[in-house]
C-alpha cells in the first residue's frame, strides 16, 4: 500500500460500504475478520454501522473482555467523530479465536443520549483530523483496519470513507450493481490519494455456472475502470440461515462446502491484503461442532467432559465454572458426583472408579486453585487450573492455567470457554440466574461480623448449598437445628459470607422474639428506601412492607434473608416472604420441619484442626483429649481455645518453651473440667473461665460486666452503651476497689473488654457493628450460677443502667436519641423491664412507647400494641388507678391506636388518663394539656369536629399560658387546633393560625425542620378549601420540594404534601397529572400504613375522583366502593361519620359517570343526609354534596328537581362562600345548564369533589 507521505509501508484500511440496506455488508466484515484473525492477523474493526446487527453480533461467542485504546488514537477518533455528540472512546471490544494466535478488536463510538449508534451522515470534519485519524488507525499495532460504514451515499460519509481509507469494499447484491457501481465512482471522485476498489457480490445465487458466468460479467462492465489491475471480483454466495441469526460462515460451513463460502473470504482477504499467499487455516470439527450447537443445529460430536474439583470453601467458584460450561455445551461434574473424593489442603484424595474416568475419551479435568485444596491425585488427567487468588506457592508447575484474578465477569467467563474451545450465546445477565459471578458483591448486606476461625463443617454447608440450588431459581427455605451451642449461627453466617456473590441482598434477622424480629424488619424497609443505600436513618424507622416487595420480586431480584435463633415459630408469622426468587435461612433449636438440616457437633478431625491452628505447637494428641473433654461442641471448643491460648502465653512469659506451655496448659485445662464432670461441656468451660478471669482486676470486671449483660440481648449490646457513665458507674460501685481505676479514666473500659475478648467469655466488634456480643447459652449460664440475690442485683443495675441511658422527654438531640431508643429497643424484654416496679424503669418504657408512635412504622406500632396494652393492665392492677405513669402510659399508648387509625380505642384510653390527670394535676399541667390534644386528635378521627375543636382551643391556650408562645408544644397544639377549625367549617381562621405557626416555626426551628414544612402543607390546603387553587399548588409545591430536600422518601409528612398537591392539580383540571402523581402517593401509602389504614383509603378516593375526571368510570366505582367496605370495615367507622357521607357522594358521581343514574340518586342522597345530620346545611362539604345531588337527580330525567335543587345549592353557596369561590361558579355553571334548552341531554354539568382530609 502506498502511504502518502511517502513513509514505510504500513497496514491497510479497508472500508467496506452499500448504497442500499440488506447487502449483507456487515456479515462481510465479520467474517473477513475472523478469517484474517484465524490467520494469526491482529485484526481492528471499526463499527459504524447504520444497521443491525453489528459486528459484535456475530462475534459474540468470541467475547473476551476489554483492552486500552492507544491516547493518540482516542483523540484522533474523536476529533473525526465530533466530540460534542459522542462518548470518550479509551477501549475497544476484543474478541479471541479458540487456539489461534490472531484476535479482533471492535471499537464502536457511541452517542451518549441513549446509548445509541453513531451516524456518520451528519459528522464533518477537517482534512487534517480526518488525515491524522488514517495515519493512526494504520499504525495502531494492528495488522488490518476494517472499517463498517453506515448504509448510503450520503455526501459526507462517502467523503470520510475516500481520505480514510486505502481499499473501499463495495457490497452489494446483484440486483444492485448499478447503484454499487455508482458508489464506487462517486468515491474514486472524492479521493485524495490512490483508493482501490474491490466488488464484493453477496448474496451470490450459485444456481448454475452460464448465469453465474453472466452476473459477474455483468459486474465487471459495470465497473469497468474502476477495479484495480487485479480485477478482484469476489462473491459471497447466498445462505439462507444468515437471514435468521448473525452467525459467520466461515465457521459455520463444513470443510467440504461446495458453496466455497470460505474460498471467496481467502479471495478477499488476499485482495485487500495484497497477499496471493495468505492461508485461512481449516476449522476443526470440534471447534465447528460446538459453534453450530449455538444455534441449535444438531452436531454429532460429543460433548466436551469436565471434572471440576474444589475445596469447600471454593463452591461458589466451582458452582460458576460448571455453569459457564455448561452453557458452553459441556457436561460438567464435580468429583464427588464422579465417584470421586476431594481432599482439602494438606490431605490425601482417594479416587474411585468413576464411568467418566473409564471411557476411551478422559474428561477434563478443572481443579479451583486456591490454598484451601490439595492437588487431586489422578495421574491419567492434566489439570486445568482455575486461579481465583493469588498463594505463595505461586503458579502451579504443571498442567495449563486460566488466570481468574481480578478480572470482571465478562473477561472470567471468555477466558474459561476459549481455554476448552467452547462458545455461548452472548451472555445476557439473567437478574435471577443462579449463581453469579463469585467476585461480584450484592447491593445490601447487613451480616454481623464473620467468625475468622471458622473451620470445617464441609459436608453441611454442601448440603445446604445444594438444598438452595435444588428449587432452581425460585424462592427456597431451609431451617438449620440442632442443640444451644452446635453452631447454628455461625453455620448460616458462613453460608451467608461464602456465597454472597449469589445476592443482591442479604439480611439478618434476630428473631428470638416478635418485638426483635419485626425491628429488624423495619430497618430492612428503611434501608431498602434509602435511594442511596446509606446508614442514614429516616425518620419513619418501621414497615413491614419490604418482605411483601421482595416476595413480588420489587427493587432486589434475588436476596437471602437468615432468621437467627427462630426457635418460637409464631414470632416468623408474616414476617417471611412467601414467594420470590430468593432464599430464606432459619436457625432454630426447636424445628418441626422434617425437611430441616441437623447440625451435629463438629468431626473430630474438624476439631483437632481448630485447636492446632489457634493454640501454637499444641499437639494432636492433646488436640483429640481436649476436643474429647468438651464433647466436640462448637461453642466450648471456641471457648476452649481462648483459654489455652491465654494459659500457653502465660507460661511462654515466664521462659517455658511453645511445647512445653501448650502440654502444661493442656493438662490444667483438663483438670479444671474435669471437676465439672457432670455438666454440660458448655458450663465445664464458662466456669473455667471465669475462675481464670477471676485472677485480676480487669478479669473480674470483664466477668461483672458479662453477668449485667447476660440479662441484654443476644443480639449484642452497643458499646455506646457499655461505655455509658450509668454503666461505669455501677460497675464501679459494684467492682469495689477493682473499679476506682474506671472512675478516673474512660479508657480502662475498653481494657476490661478486652480482656473479657482474650478468654472468649464475649466478642467485641471495635468496627461498624460496634457492639458486644455474648452467646446465647454463655448467657444462660452465666445468670445460672449466679444466686438468687447475685441475679437480682445484677438485674436491677442492667435496669437502672437502660433507664439513665434513655433520652428523657425533652431530650431533643434527634440523632442521638434515634440511637439510643432503637439499641434501647432491643432490650426491653430480654431485661426483664416490663416486670419492673422502678419509676425510672417505668419512666423510660413510656418514653419508650412515644418514640415507637413518633418513629416507628405501622408494622412496629402494631407490634407494640399487644405488650403495652398488657404493661397498663399490669400498672393499673399493681398501683391503682391514680398512678401518674399509668396514665402517661395510657396516653402514649392512644397515640398508637390512632395513628394504627383506631380512633375509638384511643379515646378510651384518653379518656382514662385525663380522669386520673384532672383528678390529680392542675387543668393546665403539660401532662393534661397532652392528654387532651392526643383526645381531640381521637374526637377528629370519630367525625366530632366541634367536640374536637373546644378542647384544641382549651389545650393551644393552655400550652401558651403553661410554656409560653413559642414553646414546640405550642407549635403543636396550633397545628391541631387550625386542622379542627378546618374540619369544623373555618378554613379562613385555620390559614390564619397556620399562617403564624409557619412563621414561628421558621423563625425557631429552620428550614430543615419537616415540621416546618408540614406547617406550609397545611397552609396550602387551607388556601385550596378558600378557592386559592394558584396559590395553594404553589404554596404545597414548595413544601413537597423542600420535604424532598430533607431526604424523606418514606415519610408520611412528605406523602401528604404530594397528596395535596395532586388533589390541587385535580382542582386546577390538570387530570392526567394528578391522576399519575395521586397514583404514586397511593402506592407508598399502601407500603407504609396497608391497604386498610383511613389515610390509604382516603388517599384511594382521591385516585376514584381522578379516574372520573379522566373518564375512566369503571375503575372509579371500584375504588370507590372499595373505600365504602373499607371504612365500614377495618376501619370501623360509623354510619353517620361525615367520612362515610364523603365517601358515598363520591361513589354517586362515579355511579352517575358510569350510566347507573338510579343507584347514583340513591347514594348521593345517602351521603347528603350524612354530612347534613353531622355538619349542618352550611358546611361546605354539605354544600358540595347538595351540587352534587341536582346533578345526578337531573342525570335520572327529572329536570325540574335538579332546576330547584341546584337553584337552592347557589344561593347558599353565595351566601356562605361569596360569588367568586370556585365551588359557587360551579354551582352558577350547573344552573346554567340545567336552565338551558339542552337539559334533558345532561351535558356540561360539573362536579365538586370533596377529598376526605387527615385528622
Amino acid at each position: 500500500m502506498s502511504n502518502p507521505s511517502g513513509g514505510a509501508a504500513r497496514s491497510a484500511v479497508v472500508a467496506f460500504l452499500s448504497a442500499a440496506g440488506g447487502a449483507g455488508r456487515t456479515s462481510a466484515v465479520a467474517n473477513l475478520a475472523w478469517a484474517l484473525a484465524s490467520a494469526g492477523r491482529r485484526v481492528l474493526v471499526v463499527d459504524l454501522g447504520s444497521e443491525q446487527p453489528h459486528v459484535p453480533d456475530y462475534l459474540a461467542p468470541f467475547y473476551v473482555g476489554e483492552a486500552e485504546l492507544a491516547e493518540r488514537t482516542r483523540r484522533a477518533v474523536l476529533a473525526v467523530l465530533s466530540p460534542p455528540h459522542v462518548e470518550p472512546v479509551s477501549t475497544v471490544e476484543r474478541y479471541s479465536l479458540p487456539r489461534a494466535a490472531g484476535h479482533i478488536d471492535v471499537l464502536a463510538p457511541r452517542v451518549p443520549a441513549g446509548g445509541g449508534r453513531l451516524y456518520l451522515d451528519v459528522v464533518e470534519a477537517s482534512h487534517g483530523a480526518i488525515s491524522t485519524l488514517r495515519e493512526q488507525l494504520a499504525t495502531e499495532q494492528y495488522d488490518q483496519v476494517l472499517i463498517d460504514a453506515p448504509t448510503g451515499t450520503a455526501g459526507p460519509v462517502v467523503a470520510l470513507i475516500a481520505e480514510l481509507a486505502d481499499v473501499a469494499a463495495v457490497c452489494f447484491a446483484p440486483k444492485g450493481v448499478n447503484d454499487a457501481a455508482a458508489l464506487a465512482r462517486q468515491l474514486k471522485r472524492q479521493m485524495p490519494y490512490r483508493l482501490d476498489i474491490v466488488p464484493v457480490v453477496t448474496m451470490f445465487d450459485m444456481g448454475g455456472d452460464v448465469r453465474a458466468a453472466r452476473s459477474l460479467a455483468n459486474v465487471r462492465a459495470k465497473f469497468g475502470t474502476l477495479i484495480d489491475q487485479s480485477g478482484a471480483i469476489v462473491w459471497i454466495p447466498y445462505r439462507s440461515y444468515e437471514a435468521y441469526d448473525p452467525l459467520l460462515a466461515v465457521l459455520f460451513e463444513d470443510a467440504n462446502d461446495p458453496s466455497r463460502v470460505r474460498a471467496q473470504y481467502r479471495r478477499l482477504a488476499a485482495a485487500i491484503t495484497k497477499d496471493d499467499a495468505i492461508v485461512i487455516p481449516d476449522v476443526s470439527d470440534e471447534v465447528r461442532s460446538r459453534y453450530r450447537r449455538i444455534f441449535g443445529v444438531d452436531t454429532f460430536e460429543p460433548p466436551v467432559r469436565v471434572l471440576v474439583a474444589y475445596a469447600t470453601e471454593d463452591r461458589a467458584w466451582a458452582d460458576w465454572a460448571r455453569a459457564v460450561l455448561e452453557r458452553g455445551g459441556a457436561e460438567t461434574r464435580t468429583l464427588a458426583a464422579a465417584g470421586v473424593g476431594v481432599a482439602p489442603a494438606g490431605g490425601r484424595l482417594d479416587t474411585v472408579a468413576s464411568e467418566w474416568l473409564d471411557q476411551p475419551r478422559p474428561p477434563e479435568l478443572v481443579v479451583v486453585r486456591s490454598s484451601r485444596l490439595a492437588p487431586p491425585d489422578l495421574p491419567s488427567l492434566s489439570p486445568v487450573w482455575l486461579v481465583v487468588e493469588r498463594t505463595e506457592e505461586g503458579p502451579p508447575n504443571d498442567g495449563e492455567v486460566v488466570d481468574l484474578v481480578d478480572v470482571h465477569d465478562a473477561v472470567a467467563r471468555a477466558r474459561l470457554l476459549t481455554h476448552f474451545s467452547l462458545m455461548a450465546p452472548r451472555w445476557e445477565v439473567d437478574p435471577v440466574q443462579w449463581p453469579r459471578f463469585p467476585a461480584t458483591r450484592p447491593q445490601l448486606v447487613s451480616l454481623p461480623p464473620r467468625n475468622p476461625q471458622f473451620v470445617g463443617r464441609d459436608h453441611e454447608i454442601e448440603r445446604l448449598r445444594d438444598r438452595m440450588l435444588s428449587f432452581g431459581s425460585g424462592r427456597a427455605a431451609c431451617t438449620l437445628t440442632g442443640p444451644p451451642g452446635v453452631g447454628k449461627s455461625e453455620l448460616a453466617l458462613e453460608y451467608a459470607y461464602r456465597f454472597a456473590s449469589d445476592y443482591d441482598l442479604i439480611w439478618w434477622f434476630s428473631a428470638h422474639d416478635r418485638q426483635t424480629a419485626v425491628a429488624g424488619v423495619a430497618e430492612l424497609g428503611d434501608r431498602m428506601h434509602d435511594p442511596e443505600l446509606t446508614e442514614d436513618p429516616v425518620n419513619e424507622y418501621g414497615t413491614t412492607v419490604p418482605i411483601e416487595q421482595l416476595a413480588e420480586g420489587k427493587r432486589f431480584a434475588r436476596w437471602l434473608l437468615v432468621y437467627d435463633n427462630a426457635d418460637d415459630p409464631a414470632v416468623l408469622d408474616g414476617l417471611m416472604p412467601d414467594g420470590g426468587l430468593g432464599h430464606v435461612l432459619v436457625t432454630s433449636f426447636n424445628a418441626a420441619d422434617d425437611t430441616a438440616i441437623t447440625v451435629p457437633h463438629m468431626r473430630p478431625q474438624d476439631s483437632a484442626k481448630l485447636l492446632t491452628t489457634r493454640v501454637n505447637e499444641l499437639s494432636p494428641a492433646d488436640a483429640d483429649l481436649v476436643a474429647d473433654a468438651v464433647g466436640h461442641l462448637p461453642l466450648a471448643l471456641q471457648l476452649s481455645v481462648d483459654w489455652l491460648v491465654e494459659a500457653v502465653e502465660d507460661e511462654r512469659r515466664v521462659g517455658s518453651t511453645g511445647v512445653d506451655s501448650a502440654t502444661w496448659a493442656t493438662r490444667a485445662f483438663l483438670e479444671q473440667v474435669s471437676s465439672e464432670a457432670d455438666d454440660e461441656p458448655v458450663v465445664q468451660v464458662v466456669r473455667t473461665l471465669v475462675e481464670s478471669l477471676k485472677g485480676g482486676a480487669p478479669g473480674r470486671l470483664a466477668v461483672l460486666l458479662a453477668q449485667m449483660c447476660a440479662f441484654l440481648s443476644p443480639q449484642g449490646v452497643a458499646l455506646h452503651l457499655v461505655r455509658s457513665p450509668a454503666m461505669i458507674d455501677r460497675l464501679v460501685a459494684r467492682g469495689g476497689l477493682d473499679g476506682a481505676a474506671l472512675r478516673l479514666d474512660s479508657w480502662e473500659i475498653d481494657r476490661v473488654l478486652w480482656t473479657g475478648t482474650r478468654f472468649g467469655l464475649f466478642r467485641v466488634d471495635w468496627g461498624t457493628h460496634s457492639s458486644l456480643r455474648l452467646h446465647r447459652l454463655v448467657q444462660t449460664r452465666l445468670r445460672a450460677d449466679m444466686s438468687t440475690v447475685e441475679q437480682a442485683n445484677r438485674r436491677a443495675d442492667v435496669l437502672a443502667v437502660l433507664a439513665a441511658y434513655a433520652p428523657i422527654e425533652v431530650d431533643e438531640d434527634a440523632s442521638g436519641r434515634v440511637r439510643r431508643f432503637l439499641e434501647l429497643q432491643k432490650h426491653v424484654f430480654v431485661s426483664g423491664a416490663m416486670a419492673s416496679r422502678d419509676d425510672q424503669v417505668r419512666r423510660w418504657l413510656v418514653n419508650q412507647l412515644r418514640f415507637l408512635y413518633t418513629d416507628g412504622g405501622i408494622g412496629i406500632a402494631e407490634a407494640a400494641t399487644r405488650p403495652a396494652h398488657q404493661l397498663l393492665d399490669s400498672w393499673l392492677a399493681h398501683y391503682g388507678p391514680a398512678d401518674p405513669l399509668s396514665a402517661r402510659l395510657g396516653t402514649q399508648l392512644a397515640n398508637v391506636e390512632r395513628h394504627l387509625g383506631r380512633p375509638t380505642t384511643a379515646l378510651r384510653l384518653d379518656d382514662a388518663a385525663l380522669a386520673l390527670q384532672r383528678r390529680t394535676l392542675t387543668r393546665t399541667h403539660p401532662q393534661v394539656l397532652i392528654s387532651a390534644r392526643g383526645r381531640a386528635g381521637d374526637l377528629r378521627g370519630l367525625g366530632l369536629f366541634w367536640e374536637a375543636l373546644d378542647e384544641d382551643q382549651a389545650t393551644w391556650e393552655g400550652f401558651r399560658t403553661e410554656l409560653g408562645d413559642d414553646h414546640p408544644h405550642t407549635r403543636s397544639a396550633a397545628n391541631n387546633l387550625a386542622s379542627s377549625m378546618y374540619l369544623a367549617g373555618d378554613p379562613a381562621g385555620a390559614l390564619e393560625i397556620e399562617e403564624d405557626n409557619f412563621a414561628r416555626r421558621t423563625r425557631m426551628f429552620g428550614q430543615d425542620n419537616p415540621d416546618t414544612w408540614w406547617s406550609c402543607t397545611r397552609i396550602g390546603i387551607y388556601q385550596r378549601e378558600l378557592g386559592q387553587y394558584d396559590r395553594a399548588l404553589t404554596t404545597l409545591r414548595t413544601a413537597r420540594d423542600r420535604l424532598r430536600q430533607l431526604r424523606l422518601d418514606t415519610n408520611e409528612t412528605l406523602l401528604r404534601a404530594m397528596w395535596h398537591y395532586a388533589i390541587t392539580e385535580r382542582a386546577l383540571a390538570y387530570h392526567r397529572e394528578a391522576k399519575d402523581h395521586t397514583a404514586r402517593v397511593l402506592t407508598s401509602l399502601r407500603e407504609l400504613l396497608g391497604e386498610h389504614h383511613p389515610d390509604t383509603l382516603a388517599c384511594t378516593l382521591s385516585y376514584a375522583m381522578d379516574h372520573r375526571a379522566v373518564g375512566d368510570s369503571g375503575v372509579a366505582v371500584e375504588l370507590s366502593e372499595s373505600v365504602l367496605a373499607g371504612l365500614h370495615g377495618p376501619a370501623a367507622l360509623p354510619d353517620d361519620h361525615p367520612f362515610i357521607g364523603l365517601a358515598q357522594v363520591c361513589l354517586g358521581l362515579s355511579l352517575c359517570a358510569a350510566y347507573e343514574v338510579e343507584k347514583a340518586v340513591g347514594t348521593v342522597t345517602a351521603g347528603l343526609d350524612v354530612l347534613r345530620h353531622r355538619l349542618g346545611g352550611t358546611h361546605r362539604w354539605t354544600l358540595a354534596a347538595s351540587v352534587s345531588q341536582a346533578r345526578v337527580v337531573a342525570a335520572a330525567g327529572d329536570i325540574e328537581r335538579a332546576r330547584d335543587l341546584v337553584g337552592l345549592a347557589y344561593a347558599d353557596h353565595r351566601e356562605y362562600l361569596g360569588d367568586d369561590h370556585p365551588s359557587t361558579l360551579i354551582a352558577a355553571s350547573n344552573l346554567a345548564v340545567v336552565r338551558g334548552p339542552r337539559a334533558e341531554f345532561d351535558q356540561g354539568w360539573k362536579d365538586i369533589d370533596v377529598d376526605i382530609p387527615q385528622t
